[in-house]
């Protein structure tokens, strides 16, 4: 009886296994398991970190941020020093300072009218150099200008005495011709004496020499006139002559100015240029990493990278390295959970994402590992996701979702790989 029993414990007993073994196998043959390839990733901006460097180098002259500083785009960060293209400029900024004003007395001259200086000039009044150089073309203007007025006055008074002596001679002339008609009043008269026979010859040649004499006179003061009235109009002609001569000489003057103003301007650009180099700004709006320049005197390498400025502005994708191995799983759009390091385990959910970058081909760095570089964007879709306290540069831990398999697949795999490899060898 207990023979029997036994045996049928027995029996019980190896059913059972029978049934966890089969069940196990079902299980192991059919059970899905998710697959996953883990990979530790940092968070950066989509943007790569912007490195700060200067073509032609120089003495550092001004540090303007720190490490952590926070900046906007074009914020000055370092000034260098460079008193040969400091020099270059001033001289030539000066030069051209110097020819606008010029220019704006010569353009007066032109016009009869007062110069008007350039806004460039105006805008800096207050500077003592280009405040100068207005006054100094002033001047010359009101110079020049009262020197051309009293050359025209003296010109128009000579030309107003000669206009009186005209009139004197007109007079003068005038008397003469009522002299001479005097005359041969008289000589009719002495005429009819003669031929009563009692006025002698000789007084009537004696008459007639006075009337030549009057007509002489008056030709003598008609020509007097004709060379007054002459001279008197070449004065006038050369006080207008001053004028336009003025006039000619300022156009010629201020075409010659405008190709030197064009040249000084072609010169000044690229010392412009070399002047504005010298302040390095920032190329984005962020943070300030890794600052390699400390003191003020120092000397800086061309192309050298003086600091990173990390973009505060884009999305923020998580990159990792990934084996050679695991790539083939992996393709762009994957799903992938994302779980940051840096925050409780226990009150912070996982993050979904995306595969959003694999590099193009393997990568090797300088200890000699291969991988390949891999991105993800994570999915801020949900209402209370933790991308409100990702930062760039937080780690995280990502699992890339890939092809479901069972565990017998799993178990399986090493065991088919190797006879594979096995059966391929010669």
């Amino acid at each position: 009886m207990m023979i029997d029993q036994t045996k049928r414990l027995i029996r019980v007993g190896q059913l059972i296994i029978a049934i966890a073994f089969v069940g196990l196998g079902i299980w192991l043959a059919l059970a899905p398991l998710q697959g996953a390839v883990i990979m530790m990733a940092q968070a950066k901006v989509d943007a790569n970190r912007k490195a700060v460097q200067h073509n032609e180098g120089g003495i550092v002259n001004e540090i303007f941020v720190r490490d952590g500083d926070i900046v906007t785009e074009g914020q000055p960060l370092i000034v260098l020093r460079d008193a040969q293209a400091e020099a270059l400029y001033s001289v030539t900024h000066t030069a051209l300072d110097a020819e606008l004003a010029r220019h704006a007395r010569l353009e007066a001259e032109m016009t009869g009218s007062t110069p008007k200086f350039p806004q460039a000039l105006l805008q800096r009044k207050d500077d003592p150099v280009a405040a100068e150089m207005m006054r100094r073309e002033q001047a010359l203007f009101e110079e020049r200008r009262r020197a051309l007025a009293a050359q025209i006055a003296l010109l128009e008074n000579q030309a107003k005495s000669v206009g009186d002596e005209v009139e004197a001679l007109k007079a003068q002339m005038a008397a003469e011709r009522m002299g001479a008609a005097a005359a041969e009043e008289e000589m009719v008269s002495l005429a009819s004496l003669k031929d009563q026979k009692f006025v002698a010859n000789t007084r009537l040649l004696t008459q007639k020499r006075v009337i030549s004499d009057y007509r002489s006179r008056e030709e003598e003061r008609r020509s007097e006139i004709a060379h007054a009235q002459s001279q008197r109009e070449e004065l006038r002609l050369r006080a207008v002559t001053l004028r336009s001569d003025l006039v000619r000489q300022a156009a010629e003057e201020a075409k010659a100015s405008t190709t030197r103003i064009m040249e000084l301007q072609d010169r000044l650009r690229p010392a412009s240029d070399l002047l504005q180099r010298l302040t390095i700004r920032a190329p984005v709006a962020g943070r300030v990493l890794n600052l390699a320049v400390h003191t003020a005197g120092g000397t800086i390498a061309p192309r050298a990278t003086l600091m990173e400025v990390v973009p505060d502005t884009g999305p923020l994708v998580l990159e990792g390295r990934v084996h050679v191995d695991s790539i083939k799983e992996l393709h762009v759009g994957q799903a992938a959970d994302i779980r940051l390091t840096a925050l409780p385990q226990r009150t912070t959910p996982l993050l979904p994402g995306k595969v959003s970058y694999i590099s193009p081909d393997a990568l090797t760095v300088e200890d000699g590992a291969t991988f390949y570089l891999v991105q993800l964007v994570p999915d801020s879709a949900e209402a209370r996701s933790p991308l409100a306290d990702l930062q760039p540069g937080m780690a995280a831990e990502v699992f890339i979702r890939t092809k479901p398999r069972t565990a017998l697949e799993y178990l399986l795999e090493p065991v088919t790989d190797t006879m594979m490899r096995a059966f391929r060898e010669r």
